[in-house]
């Protein structure tokens, strides 16, 4: 079990699926990215370990360290859920048409 900053148990499964989703896309896709901007391989590796470094640590802050307990937090409205789930899917659609137009502006 983890602990946040308050010493507090927090469930691992949120921490867990959110590390496991970003290997399934970092890995596949950051060496050959990196390739594409004319880095070495083992320079393409380091770098996509890097920045899956840094997906990690700001999982861990967001589903750990900074975690209330169960019985601290109130339900949040399926408004609120629906409109970060859409928010976050525009987020992430925005950031891949930046890295595939970085690709063609080379």
């Amino acid at each position: 079990m983890f602990r946040n900053r308050d010493g507090v148990r927090v469930e691992p499964a949120p921490f867990v699926v959110m590390v496991g989703t970003a290997a399934l896309v970092v890995w596949p896709f950051g060496p050959p990215y990196f390739l594409a901007w004319g880095a070495s391989m083992p320079t393409a590796v380091g770098a996509t370990a890097v920045v899956f470094g840094g997906v990690v640590a700001w999982a861990y802050y967001q589903c750990v360290w900074t975690a209330r307990p169960p019985e601290e937090t109130a339900e949040v409205p399926a408004e609120w859920r629906v409109e970060r789930f859409l928010i976050g899917g525009v987020a992430v659609a925005v950031v891949l048409a930046a890295l595939t137009a970085l690709l063609y502006l080379r």
